[in-house]
């Protein structure tokens, strides 16, 4: 999860959308974990096979 990160948005249609430097940096902190600040425990719900979607 990342937080405080920086998006244009667009003029016409007010879609958010990330610069390609912004991008790549969110990819570079996944692939070598690094820069991670803290840690937060979230919950979660887990959906059973039979659940029709």
């Amino acid at each position: 999860m990342f937080q405080d990160v920086p998006a244009g948005v667009c003029q016409q249609c007010e879609e958010r959308y990330l610069t390609a430097r912004v991008a790549k940096e969110i990819e570079r902190r996944i692939e070598t974990r690094d820069g991670w600040d803290k840690t937060l425990t979230i919950p979660v719900a887990v959906f059973s096979k039979g659940t029709a979607s």
